[in-house]
């Protein structure tokens, strides 16, 4: 009987779908089964079509034993829509917050500086216009308190000062690159990751001055960086996670690797901790004390996931077209989804302090979310 049950679960998914299917299934069950039991199975199917109720995940769960979920998920929030965005500064895709300055970089030739002192009222300082108009800002970051650099894809990098918020102005563009996906900073040595050629490394020492004084092919299709005191780690893709000894910062030597047969494009580094994004939308969490042998902790399967970033344990993950999502990272072998929202529009960048998280995207602007009670959110801005 118990094969019985399980048949009669798969007949009731098959039903959803078509009749095709099961007319072959009971012409072997004629030769396997009682005629009987075969009436009976008659009778489950056409109750199943007339009801189309959820009896096969009741029937399978009494069949077969219950596998432990080591993903909790939460369901999704619907979106609450507070304003209008002022579609003339155009689609969005980074954000960087410092202190009450915030730093977004649109998907044209534009940084637009803002004061969120007064978080419901942020007020616009200056635009700056690029000198290259770039496709994408793929990453930018803030360097010396002053200096923002942007990764423009396929245009190459620029590093403008703003120090004079009233006068922003560039004064360095680095254009050899292919492709460019991520930055990193360890004084006085940017580095810069190229989806094609692997690693640059600028001497930033002299400003005036800017020196490409070395490239590593050997980085592979790099796509995201994170340095963590002497080591740079580097998502490229099929070739895993690689880890740089920075002893000597021109000459970075590959000390560790990751790989599992997924291909990592995002990731970032707290503590001993490697957390990074692979092309099957999954979150992974590698213990790196020993850099030379990384140890997988965990992960959360999710839903096309794409940037990310990382606060006091909590993992904040946009989703492209479908939101963003908060994961409890606190104990790496059992994450917990917090929040599940679906904007309903493409997350472009975020960004995340001790209070609040940032959001930007192409159509709705920036949001600014109070994260001071998760699983609670407060939107307490947006423009």
């Amino acid at each position: 009987m118990n094969n019985l049950l399980y048949i009669v679960s798969h007949v009731h998914i098959d039903c959803i779908f078509g009749g095709l299917i099961i007319g072959e299934v009971f012409k072997s069950l004629k030769k396997k089964l009682p005629s009987v039991q075969i009436a009976m199975l008659f009778v489950v199917f056409f109750i199943c079509i007339l009801t189309l109720s959820d009896l096969s995940k009741f029937i399978v769960i009494a069949s077969k034993p219950i596998q432990t979920q080591l993903n909790v998920k939460a369901d999704p929030i619907p979106y609450v829509e507070l304003g209008v965005w002022d579609e003339n500064l155009g689609m969005l895709s980074k954000i960087i917050v410092n202190d009450s300055i915030a730093y977004v970089a649109g998907n044209s030739e534009d940084l637009f500086v803002f004061d969120i002192e007064n978080i419901s009222n942020p007020l616009l300082l200056n635009t700056y216009q690029s000198e290259i108009l770039p496709y994408y800002v793929n990453d930018m970051l803030l360097i010396n308190e002053n200096l923002i650099v942007l990764a423009k894809s396929g245009h190459g990098l620029e590093i403008i000062n703003c120090s004079n918020l009233s006068q922003i102005n560039s004064f360095y563009t680095f254009t050899q690159a292919t492709y460019i996906t991520s930055l990193a900073f360890r004084n006085p040595y940017l580095y810069v990751t190229d989806h094609s050629d692997g690693l640059y490394v600028l001497d930033l020492n002299d400003l005036n001055n800017i020196q490409l004084v070395n490239s590593l092919p050997n980085a592979g299709n790099a796509y995201s960086i994170d340095i963590v005191g002497q080591y740079a780690f580097v998502a490229s893709l099929s070739a895993g996670i690689k880890i740089f000894d920075l002893f000597d910062p021109i000459n970075p030597i590959e000390v560790g690797n990751y790989t599992d047969g997924t291909s990592f494009f995002e990731l970032e580094v707290k503590n001993n901790f490697v957390y990074a994004i692979d092309d099957q939308d999954a979150l992974k969490i590698l213990n790196v004390s020993n850099v030379s042998n990384p140890i997988k902790l965990g992960e959360f399967n999710g839903s096309h996931f794409d940037n990310l970033v990382v606060s006091n344990d909590i993992a904040y993950i946009s989703a492209s077209w479908f939101g963003f999502s908060i994961l409890n990272c606190t104990n790496p072998a059992l994450i917990v989804e917090m929040i599940n929202i679906d904007t309903e529009e493409v997350i472009s960048g975020i960004f995340a302090d001790q209070e609040y998280f940032y959001l930007t995207s192409w159509n709705r602007g920036v949001e600014i979310i109070s994260i001071n009670q998760l699983p609670v959110l407060q939107i307490e801005a947006r423009f």
